[in-house]
């Protein structure tokens, strides 16, 4: 679970806010006696998805989905709390005067859509780890100290950064990549199919080359993303 949160930390977060923002600004209607079940519903298949995680009842490909899922179930419901708090915290503060009037409302299905597509996200990138390779790291840099890698299009100080993690510092080490590692790659940077379609192991082999014959330069064609 710890490796999951760190991994899909950014998701989470967005996903945390969105719940902050239902908590905030949804409108307020007495709970009915079908929500109230649904509710106690949804809550006893929580717990049982979290005894099952806990216990590694589901082994493999099922139970890193079961993770995920729950991470990001708990990450919205956290939010919902927290800005169901935060709400009545204003509440309190604000004049009479100012209590009549309503909330900007926030359509719910624009909410549970983008937290849904933030979960396919994350469960592709989940399916990508798992069916893919972590590949060999270093513990750190060799002696001349280490690459340039986003001299590689699509490789950002973000993305940079998190492959200084895995210890990939070398355009050697990307160029060595098999299918495999760079589909567990893909999905521990949250972008699983990247790096097959922006060709880093081909650009990591062109600039490797190009520094051994003592003539660094940087792939043409494609962007540079940020990330």
């Amino acid at each position: 679970m710890i490796y999951l949160a760190q991994t899909f930390w950014l998701p989470l977060a967005l996903t945390l806010v969105g719940g902050i923002a239902w908590g905030l600004f949804s409108p307020s209607r007495p709970p009915t006696r079908g929500t109230v079940r649904l509710v106690d519903v949804l809550a006893i298949a929580i717990v049982a998805a979290g005894v099952a995680s806990v216990l590694k009842w589901l082994p493999g490909r099922p139970g890193l989905w079961l993770d995920t899922a729950l991470l990001f179930v708990l990450a919205y419901g956290a939010g919902c709390v927290l800005g169901g708090l935060l709400r009545k915290t204003e509440a309190r503060d604000e004049p009479v005067a100012a209590i009549a009037t309503p909330a900007p409302a926030v359509e719910p299905m624009a909410v549970l859509e983008a937290a849904a597509k933030t979960l396919t996200g994350a469960a592709a990138a989940a399916d990508a780890m798992a069916q893919g390779t972590k590949p060999q790291g270093l513990a750190e840099a060799r002696d001349g100290g280490a690459d340039d890698l986003k001299l590689i299009v699509g490789v950002g100080p973000q993305n940079e950064a998190r492959l200084h993690a895995l210890g990939i510092w070398h355009f050697d080490q990307i160029a060595a990549w098999t299918e495999k590692e760079a589909l567990w790659v893909g999905g521990y940077l949250a972008f699983p199919g990247r790096i097959e379609r922006e060709d880093w192991i081909g650009q990591a082999k062109a600039i490797a080359s190009g520094l051994s014959a003592g003539v660094p330069d940087r792939p043409r064609g494609g962007r540079s993303d940020q990330a």
